[in-house]
């Protein structure tokens, strides 16, 4: 991972000893004891980030199996040849374990602005490495990356993204599709509506390949209430609908993910 000052946009260079990064114009960033790279100047919101204790549940359900269609589709998209695959917006590093336990040849590291989050990601997967800094904003040196990984919603900016990719580099994209979370978005709203699928656009892309990657979970009441906390469509449902849906919310869950994959033209 090539990365760039925060500070003055020049290229960071690794200190081998203490793991550390700093620039031409002497700007220091140090190595976490857990061993992330921390890349954000100043003071962290201390509330930035979920909950020990939520993110335990989360990751429980993860490692349980609950997205494995996602990560295969995932993984299935890597090419032959081996690479680094770069996560924008890791979390606590679920895709960068998954895909790695399913193509082990290719290298993965994460870029997380949640503190709790990129610390649990680094202390579960040492070998990948994790970078504290605002994936909005990847503190990536430009035309360098080989291949990114990115989760986006409508309001998400991706003007930036093709800049990043090296010459012949690849750029995931995972949005949702029309029936994500159906059961509780319909329980929460009565009278949703399905729309037809919002691919996204990149002009400056080749776009390789479009598919949809649509599944069902069953759902216990510990596992509604966790969907409940994580997701932002419960956090604007009343408490007698939450109420509702955690005692007698439908036992299956639709996942629907539309992946795109583009690449950039080989110079």
């Amino acid at each position: 991972m090539h990365l760039s000052c925060p500070f003055c946009r020049l290229p960071l260079h690794r200190h081998e000893a203490s793991g550390g990064a700093y620039c031409d114009k002497k700007h220091h960033f140090d190595r976490a004891p857990e061993g992330y790279l921390d890349l954000i100047p100043g003071k962290h919101p201390p509330s930035e980030g979920e909950s020990r204790a939520l993110m335990r549940s989360r990751r429980h359900w993860l490692e349980q199996g609950a997205l494995n269609p996602l990560a295969d589709a995932l993984a299935a998209l890597l090419p032959a040849e081996r690479g680094e695959l770069i996560v924008l917006g890791a979390g606590e590093g679920y895709l960068c374990r998954a895909l790695a336990a399913r193509r082990s040849d290719w290298h993965y590291a994460g870029i997380e602005r949640a503190r709790n989050a990129v610390f649990a990601a680094a202390k579960a997967q040492p070998e990948a490495m994790f970078v504290l800094a605002d994936p909005k904003q990847a503190p990536l040196q430009a035309g360098s990356a080989m291949a990114l990984l990115r989760e986006v919603d409508n309001k998400t900016k991706l003007t930036e993204l093709p800049t990043l990719l090296a010459p012949g580099g690849l750029l995931i994209l995972i949005s949702q599709g029309p029936r994500h979370h159906w059961q509780l978005r319909s329980h929460i709203n009565p009278d949703a509506k399905e729309h037809p699928p919002l691919w996204p656009k990149l002009d400056e892309l080749e776009n390789r390949v479009q598919q949809r990657c649509h599944f069902e979970v069953t759902l216990d009441r510990s596992e509604r209430e966790l969907m409940l906390a994580i997701s932002p469509l419960a956090w604007r449902a009343s408490n007698q609908s939450r109420h509702d849906y955690l005692q007698e919310g439908e036992p299956r869950l639709e996942h629907d993910y539309l992946i795109s994959l583009w690449q950039r033209a080989k110079d």
